[in-house]
């Protein structure tokens, strides 16, 4: 009895963070133009925002995140996700305004939450002062904060008003 050939096999952990990028991209307005990073290194996608049909610096950073059983905490109101101080610290040195994603894979309606970076660590700063030392953070992830139309628009206006401190500065 001939015995089968060996094949590549898809991880669970590349069906989900799939998963998760297709939900982020899905849930996202359509005009915001997605430039993928070429390698992973602590963020999945350069998000640029048109502003009367013209491209201008209104970018952020995106770190995409899928769970099939995400931590709620606080009743439901947060998600706690671990995150590698590494990313984290990238993530607040870009320049640019910078989320976190996380979509709840193991729900069927794929719900994709966000965070801005400069308000976990504003979160963390508060309860732990000494979180630089660690290798892993608890990032919360409010679950008011759903992708949808609204916040979409509030996520337009932070950061709009991000790039015009920023000009002034």
């Amino acid at each position: 009895m001939a015995t089968e050939p060996s094949y590549p096999k898809q991880s669970f952990a590349q069906i989900t963070g799939t998963t998760a990028v297709a939900a982020f991209q899905a849930a996202r307005p359509r005009h915001w133009i997605m430039n993928p990073a070429s390698e992973d290194f602590g963020w999945d996608f350069l998000v640029n925002i048109p502003e009367g049909g013209q491209v201008r610096d209104l970018s952020f950073f995106v770190q995409v995140k899928g769970s099939e059983k995400p931590r709620y905490i606080n009743n439901d109101e947060a998600i706690s996700l671990q995150l590698e101080l590494s990313t984290l610290n990238f993530l607040l040195g870009t320049g640019a305004p910078s989320m976190i994603v996380l979509c709840d894979t193991g729900n069927t309606s794929l719900p994709v939450f966000w965070v801005w970076v400069k308000a976990a660590v504003k979160e963390i700063q508060s309860l732990n002062p000494n979180w630089q030392t660690q290798d892993t953070v608890a990032v919360h992830i409010p679950t008011a904060n759903r992708l949808t139309g609204s916040s979409n628009d509030e996520i337009e206006r932070y950061v709009k008003e991000t790039n015009t401190v920023k000009a002034i500065e």
